[in-house]
């Protein structure tokens, strides 16, 4: 899916644990919704030219999103539809043929949290609505928040993967709704009898994309709301939803050159035009203040290239950090002893000029500490006691205990009873697990192996064992379309094989440290845990077999010439390269599928 974050990856990260710092103090998110421009709104159509088209004019579609959007939002801050928001984050992506949309997640007040399935049917609805009571409300419905039609009614839909829907449609009919463990409740979908009919096809309630029947009527365009029951929702829209920039492969031909390939970004005409406005990319409430974790004389100093470098030096002796701003704050002001620097910018503000903490008159404000990894040794340690000390003065103060000064961090960490066992291993992995997926968990869990004193690491191991395989059981829920699939033997196994081969990199096996469970291996075919492998294996060979069978039947002349030729090539096994080319729309991905 195209990402419109601003400085790659690495800002991505950023922005996601920014959502995590707030899930942090205002709990997990209520309402997923995905707000998606509508090239006939009014206030596109009337501005047209004659002749043009909304895709003629990215800045009208840019522009009347973005105020859609704020309107949008005054619903939810001002108005309250939802009731008290305490908190919430959106970000904006485009889609291939330019048009904007917006994925918005909104924390409530706790009176207001949808709690029960009735709490959920009064915001959500799957069913088609009565066109005869709610004509303006029935018309967007069918225009905007039905599904395909897919699947049999049509193969090569877009949404289409390997013969199934993408998305998962049709859904199943649904008398009431109920809970469902993995984020999301399943909404009511009676069989009532209701149907609409789309490109000739008479779909149902089947189709319907979740919606709320107020926003839906009000701005008229498709705007899916989802109910939230878990924080896993921040971690699939920020690491498995969004993979980066658009992209666009481009070859430079030059008469007989051999074509040179670029790995281009691609920016559609929408996105120019929001970002030339300086409209927000991603936004998010509270603002979040990233605090540094620094270890004595090591924080950041910027500099001018034609600075003196004694200038430097001396500037450096003089300035401060947050944290040792804070150190400061809590040395001068006595109130301000009462909270960690984690929790400091709730009531404090940070002047980036005077570099200096001055207590909060107005606005809000959370902060979050920078992620430090453990085998950054004692900066680790001394980020594990600004979590919970108190009101600290300086480094010296923050390594002393009951009156005694420690040495080390890491000593301080020890008398205050926070590394005993694997407890800061264990602390280490659930954090982590927060921001980074089940491939970076194990790759950090071969680190801890490697480098750290793990006590018992099979305990640690099956203490996190869910979040060390998540990503394994999100492809295996996605690849067989079961989502309320458990941890098996199998996906566990597959953590364990991933793991050794991590391991194996530095010359070391799962068997050398004491009591962690070995992978296993099926005698018949050791490729078993392979994920390509079992992909290949969940493909309908029979439902396959009928599409090609149809689809054979439809191929034009041409078509068929290519098919022909490929095949037999294929079947009497010759080394052969062929080259399909023609204009877009001639049938090129009908003809491979």
């Amino acid at each position: 899916m195209p990402s419109s974050f601003t400085g790659g990856p690495r800002q991505m990260h950023k922005l996601y644990q920014n959502g995590m710092a707030i899930v942090r103090v205002f709990g997990k998110p209520d309402l997923f919704i995905t707000v998606t421009c509508n090239p006939n709104w009014p206030e596109i159509k009337e501005a047209l030219l004659p002749g043009q088209t909304a895709q003629d004019r990215p800045e009208l579609i840019s522009r009347v999103f973005n105020m859609k959007l704020k309107a949008i939002f005054n619903d939810f801050l001002k108005e309250n539809i939802f009731g008290k928001v305490l908190a919430y984050l959106y970000t904006i992506e485009f889609q291939k043929r330019g048009l904007p949309h917006a994925h918005i997640l909104l924390i409530l007040s706790r009176s207001y949290k949808p709690k029960t399935a009735a709490d959920y049917d009064t915001i959500v609805s799957a069913e088609i609505p009565d066109k005869n009571r709610d004509p303006n409300t029935y018309k967007t419905v069918v225009q905007s928040m039905i599904h395909g039609p897919c699947g049999i009614h049509k193969s090569n839909a877009p949404c289409m993967k390997d013969g199934k829907c993408s998305k998962k449609y049709p859904r199943n009919f649904q008398e009431n709704t109920t809970e469902n463990e993995d984020g999301y409740p399943i909404y009511r979908r009676r069989n009532n009898g209701q149907t609409v009919e789309v490109n000739k096809i008479q779909l149902d309630n089947h189709w319907v994309v979740p919606y709320n029947p107020y926003l839906t009527t009000k701005y008229d365009c498709h705007i899916n709301v989802e109910i939230c029951s878990s924080i896993t929702a921040i971690k699939y829209l920020f690491k498995y939803v969004y993979k980066g920039h658009d992209r666009a492969t481009v070859e430079v031909r030059n008469n007989d050159e051999i074509g040179l390939y670029l790995d281009a970004r691609y920016i559609s005409a929408s996105e120019a035009s929001w970002r030339i406005f300086h409209y927000r990319l991603h936004n998010e409430k509270p603002d979040v203040i990233q605090l540094c974790v620094h270890l004595p004389g090591q924080y950041r100093v910027l500099f001018r290239d034609d600075e003196r470098l004694e200038d430097v030096i001396e500037r450096s002796n003089i300035e401060k950090s947050t944290l040792t701003a804070w150190f400061h704050a809590n040395t001068i002001y006595p109130d301000a002893r009462n909270s960690t620097y984690a929790d400091f910018p709730i009531r404090w503000v940070y002047n980036n000029q005077a570099k200096n903490w001055k207590p909060r008159q107005r606005g809000d404000s959370i902060g979050r500490m920078y992620f430090v990894h453990p085998t950054a040794g004692e900066q680790y340690y001394l980020r594990m006691l600004l979590s919970i000390v108190r009101g600290a003065t300086s480094f010296e103060n923050l390594r002393t205990v009951d009156g005694f000064l420690y040495p080390s961090f890491k000593e301080a960490c020890i008398a205050l009873g926070l590394l005993q066992n694997d407890e800061e291993w264990d602390q280490c992995l659930k954090e982590a697990g927060q921001i980074q997926t089940g491939m970076q968990l194990r790759k950090l869990f071969a680190t801890l192996l490697l480098f750290c004193e793990v006590t018992r690491p099979e305990v640690l191991w099956e203490k996190n064992i869910s979040a060390l395989s998540d990503d394994i059981l999100f492809q295996v829920r996605n690849n067989t379309g079961n989502m309320t699939l458990e941890l098996t033997d199998d996906i566990r196994n597959e953590a364990l094989c991933h793991l050794q081969s991590i391991l194996s990199k530095y010359g070391r096996f799962l068997n050398e440290f004491p009591n962690m469970p070995i992978p296993t291996i099926s005698p018949n075919n050791e490729q078993n845990t392979n994920r390509l492998i079992r992909e290949e294996r969940q493909y309908d060979i029979e439902e396959l077999a009928r599409l090609t069978e149809n689809g054979i039947s439809h191929l034009n002349v041409d078509q068929r010439t290519a098919f022909e030729e490929i095949i037999a090539a294929v079947e009497a096994k010759t080394s052969v390269t062929f080259f399909v080319d023609g204009p877009g729309g001639t049938g090129k991905t009908f003809l491979y599928k």
